[in-house]
């Protein structure tokens, strides 16, 4: 997949994304993951070898996020310019 913003998927809102595998996703942004003011749970996920030009091989992140729950993933051989795990943005 490649998509202009989050491989894989792209939330505003609510998130509840628990026991998935991301893997070979590319995008500009959040290589398997894009965020942007959220609430919920990124949980229990394997979230490998996805690639974003810019920033979060895996996750990008940012905004208003309240009360959310980033806990138990695997994360790994991601790729990025910036953050090849997550980056988080908080403007």
């Amino acid at each position: 997949n490649f998509g202009s913003q989050g491989g894989a998927i792209d939330y505003s809102g609510y998130i509840y994304l628990v026991g998935n595998v991301f893997s070979h996703n590319s995008t500009y942004n959040g290589g398997a993951i894009k965020f942007w003011g959220v609430n919920g749970i990124i949980a229990n996920n394997i979230i490998c070898n996805n690639t974003a030009v810019y920033g979060g091989g895996a996750v990008m992140g940012g905004g208003n996020n309240s009360d959310l729950l980033i806990a138990n993933n695997t994360i790994c051989n991601n790729k990025s310019e910036y953050a090849p795990g997550i980056y988080l943005d908080y403007e």
